[in-house]
């Protein structure tokens, strides 16, 4: 799903007509129909309005959009660019979690091990020595 195709979308869902979208967001009906038919993408401001027209947040219109959409063109709006850094920077901060926790239970089970060999080593040792005769 397109930008444009994502926001008529939502129009329709709000039963709301072009000029009245148009209206709400304080831009030409014909501006809005370049929107929705992609033949232009909005200004940080227009898409501000837009959001604000809609009755919606960042995150919530990222979420309908974010994976159909197409990212090279999202990007070009400033909002929606910073969106997408700041949820690569959540997915990187994950990834090194999950990396940190393997890292210890690697350490972990290594140190586990090292112990039972030495344990193991000590048994058999004391089993083979005979004590002395006086």
């Amino acid at each position: 799903m397109t930008l444009g195709q994502y926001i008529k979308q939502l129009r329709q869902q709000r039963a709301l007509s072009q000029p009245q979208l148009a209206s709400q967001m304080t831009v030409e009906q014909s501006y809005l129909s370049k929107l929705e038919n992609d033949h232009s993408i909005p200004s940080n401001e227009v898409f501000r309005k837009l959001l604000a027209a809609l009755d919606l947040d960042l995150g919530s219109f990222m979420q309908g959009v974010a994976e159909q959409g197409d990212k090279h063109s999202l990007t070009q709006i400033p909002d929606i660019e910073a969106w997408y850094q700041n949820l690569d920077k959540h997915k990187l901060a994950r990834r090194r979690s999950w990396i940190l926790m393997a890292l210890v239970c690697i350490s972990l089970g290594c140190a586990l091990f090292t112990v039972a060999i030495a344990r193991s080593f000590c048994l058999n040792a004391s089993m083979n020595t005979t004590p002395m005769e006086s």
